[in-house]
């Protein structure tokens, strides 16, 4: 600072000083907003980016299916269309599909506006990209046509809580993704205007700091100034007085958090802060009158000399960005000039932005690991090593390794990495490496398997003396062993290793180290779910019963061959749908409510169902449904097995069947006429109704036997069976006791009137010619009818009363009916054969 006062005047250097300080604070300012609308801007990019990565994979999965030839093309486009249309986030927020179509493309499916699918996107409303002069979705068709992928901002409307969009736009950034099997894109989008909204309230409070601190400083400059007036006018010395306050405006010149340097065009340094010189290594003391460059490598300086020679020659400031060793930095260079306007050295603002650039390159790594997981469906060990040789560079570490906490104690190495310094990790597979206690107990990542929280040590400090993995060469080396969580539990240890003591120390890097173990975490839950849903795909796809998988809310994640076989429907119609996709409508509320309660409480529950085909035919399932809980004990899946028993069940029922009904006729045989028959005498004694009991038996059959032969016989059987149950009620019971004899239960009847109706539509129908056999038949029907309670109150009662009727019928010349009281007499109706 002292050079520096040495070449200019009084004036000057009060000006400079304050010029300097104002810069830095103007500098400090815009780097920050800069910084901070960089930042959240990423966030912005990396989150759209990530969510339409996973829609990608939804594509790339169901055109792996159609590869494999399980589905067709059209198939696996319609469930790759229902599983996308259905994925949210943030409530609002979805995807969309289109073609590549030219001039403009088609609407493929949109979730919220139906009604655009399979529509051109060509109407004007469409036009806010580009400040208003472009098509949105032709931008996106040239964005993926030029590299497959990337970003577009434009204006769009917000969704209103309820339903509705704004009548105002919003900028919104979009990222959209290419599938070229198809000929699609995919895309999905976030709103922007907390980016901007941020930026402007730190633009506005650095404007006001700016403000503030430059009235400030140039009221104490007015007052440096009218001191040295005072001072000279009383004759005292000025040097000392300006010796004074250039030690003050120093003092603010050191506050600053940023390096701050004056050089002249030789590259000599007029003045430094303590913090720029402290990145050297030297006291601002030390390092002054020093050549600049000559302090960093020829690279960096050829760099950077270049700039500074721009800026001499334009009197422009320069903005420029490099890196020295570990640290990055955001170069600002301005021009200070004399009073004729000539440049006579050169303002340098120095801003460390290493932290941003980690950030960025962690980014990568983590992409990089999403598109290896979504392409190649990479294992669990190959992640980890990825992940260990990529993040070296990023924090210049030493060495890194992975390994799993078994639940026997053990630590199984699943990766490790070495920098520059080769042999650090010699020793780490030679096993027998545990977490549970000595002896060969890594005590730090025990304590960080039991804890779950991150710990610092130094190689050679007293924890590590006994672990079978130390070696002299990690010497003097700090150290800090991570938790990586997977499903809730710490599943195992991330250890790094600095090059020095120190890495380490501090908050900072740490929390931010913490914070990409838990990201390493989630990459290596996604790899055991792939190696999970692969040893599902090989061990369920070839079974018998068929499978399905749920989430919590009943959609299906999963389903095997078998069950589409079961089904008729293909796994692309399936996935993304609910169980009510196969409701055949048999199952009542209460079946539901009751199967609902069960497995929402973690039973497992199992009973048959009848489920509905793709083509509309039904089948019967037992099925056995079977919750699976997280590890907060809350149900997250639900796994169903089926087995189809529509065969079993149907040869059940025939024999059920069979057992309860005539072969020929398909009527209640003897057995079940019992059993109607008493439920018809106990409703009667309930309601207090009367019944009636005919029984029946054909006049003339034996005649069509003999002349048609039995076949003929039995083929009358039938017909006379069908034409007795369309004489009678629904509720009504017409059973075969056996040869051509017949019963009719009639329940719930008015009077003896009713059944008189009935019989004599019966000896009509019956009276009437059968055509069998090619030859015209002719039978009568004599019947008698008990009344009950009336004739009886008993099976055996009514039963006798009626067939007596029946002879009595027979004797009275036949094709007539009798009831059981002596006091009513037969009838008979004319035109009997």
């Amino acid at each position: 600072m002292t050079t520096l006062l040495n070449h200019l005047s009084v004036r000057n250097r009060i000006w400079a000083v304050v010029a300097l300080l104002i810069g830095s604070i103007v500098v400090g300012g815009v780097m920050n907003v800069l910084t901070l609308r960089e930042v959240m801007w990423r966030e912005k990019e990396q989150k759209t980016r990530q969510l339409v990565d996973s829609g990608f994979s939804v594509l790339a999965h169901f055109h792996a299916l159609q590869t494999r030839g399980e589905l067709t093309e059209a198939a696996a486009q319609a469930g790759a269309i229902g599983t996308i249309r259905a994925m949210r986030y943030d409530e609002k927020e979805y995807f969309w599909l289109t073609d590549l179509g030219q001039p403009f493309p088609k609407m493929v499916m949109h979730p919220t506006m139906p009604e655009l699918e399979g529509q051109r996107m060509d109407a004007a409303q469409f036009n806010s990209a580009a400040n208003g002069q472009k098509n949105l979705f032709v931008a996106f068709v040239d964005v993926v046509n030029q590299g497959g992928q990337g970003y577009v901002t434009y204006d769009w409307p917000k969704p209103m809580v309820g339903s509705g969009v704004t009548e105002q736009r919003y900028p919104k950034l979009s990222y959209v993704k290419k599938f070229a099997p198809w000929g699609w894109l995919i895309g999905s989008g976030v709103y922007v205007d907390d980016v901007d909204a941020a930026v402007r309230r730190e633009g506005e409070r650095n404007v006001l700091l700016v403000s503030g601190t430059g009235i400030v400083l140039l009221l104490f400059a007015l007052l440096i100034a009218r001191s040295i007036a005072k001072l000279a006018h009383r004759g005292e010395t000025l040097e000392a007085q300006v010796a004074h306050r250039t030690v003050e405006l120093r003092a603010l010149l050191d506050a600053t958090a940023e390096s701050v340097l004056l050089l002249d065009p030789q590259g000599k340094i007029l003045a430094i802060n303590a913090f720029a010189a402290e990145r050297f290594g030297q006291s601002p003391q030390d390092i002054a009158g020093k050549n600049f460059f000559a302090l960093m490598p020829p690279d960096l300086a050829d760099n950077r000399r270049a700039v500074m020679q721009q800026v001499l020659s334009t009197g422009q400031p320069q903005h420029s960005r490099d890196r020295r060793g570990a640290v990055f930095f955001d170069n600002s260079v301005y021009p200070v000039k004399d009073a004729a306007g000539a440049v006579e050295s050169v303002a340098v603002f120095a801003k460390d932005v290493t932290e941003q650039h980690s950030a960025r390159e962690v980014d990568d790594i983590f992409r990089k690991l999403d598109a290896v997981l979504l392409k190649w469906r990479m294992n669990l060990e190959s992640i980890a090593q990825m992940f260990c040789e990529d993040i070296l560079p990023v924090f210049d570490l030493a060495a890194a390794w992975i390994a799993r906490a078994e639940k026997d104690g053990q630590l199984t190495l699943m990766a490790s990495a070495e920098g520059s310094d080769k042999g650090l990790l010699s020793h780490l597979g030679a096993g027998g490496l545990r977490w549970d206690g000595e002896p060969a107990c890594c005590l730090p990542a025990g304590a960080v398997v039991r804890s779950g929280h991150w710990k610092i040590v130094v190689s050679d400090g007293p924890q590590c003396q006994t672990c079978n993995t130390h070696t002299p060469a990690l010497h003097g080396r700090a150290t800090i062993v991570l938790p990586l969580t997977l499903g809730g539990s710490t599943w195992g240890v991330l250890t790094l290793y600095g090059r020095d003591p120190h890495q380490f120390e501090g908050e900072q890097l740490p929390q931010r180290l913490a914070a990409i173990a838990t990201r390493v975490g989630s990459a290596l839950e996604s790899a055991l779910q792939q190696e999970w849903l692969t040893l599902l795909d090989a061990a369920l796809a070839g079974v018998d019963n068929s499978v399905f998988i749920t989430d919590a809310r009943a959609n299906i994640l999963w389903v095997n061959r078998a069950f589409t076989q079961l089904s008729g429907f293909a796994s692309g119609e399936i996935l993304g749908k609910t169980p009510k996709l196969f409701s055949a409508g048999v199952q009542d509320a209460d079946f539901y409510r009751h199967f609902w309660h069960t497995i929402q409480s973690g039973t497992t529950w199992r009973g048959d169902i009848v489920n509905a085909r793709r083509d509309g035919s039904l089948y019967t399932v037992s099925q056995t449904v079977t919750p699976l809980r997280n590890t907060e004990g809350q149900v997250s899946h639900y796994v169903a097995i089926l087995e189809d028993i529509t065969q079993r069940r149907a040869e059940e029922e025939r024999i059920q069947h069979s057992a309860h009904f005539d072969l020929l006729t398909d009527l209640p045989n003897r057995s079940l006429f019992f059993d109607r028959l008493g439920q018809a005498l106990a409703l009667g004694r309930r309601d207090g109704t009367p019944g009636a009991l005919m029984f029946l038996d054909l006049d003339h059959f034996k005649e069509v036997n003999d002349q048609l032969g039995h076949a003929a016989g039995d083929s009358l059987l039938v017909a006379v069976a069908n034409r007795l149950r369309e004489q009678v009620r629904e509720s009504d019971t017409v059973a075969r006791l056996g040869g051509d004899e017949f019963t009719v239960i009639l329940p719930s009847l008015r009077d003896g009137n009713d059944a008189v109706r009935v019989a004599n539509n019966i000896i009509a129908a019956i009276g009437k010619p059968f055509h069998i056999a090619g030859a015209e038949a002719r039978v009568g029907v004599s019947i008698g009818i008990a009344l009950f309670p009336q004739h009886g109150d008993t099976v055996e009662r009514i039963l006798n009363a009626a067939d007596n009727a029946m002879y009595r019928s027979k004797n009275a010349g036949r094709n007539c009916y009798t009831f059981a009281s002596d006091d009513v007499a037969p009838t008979a109706v004319q035109g009997t054969p």
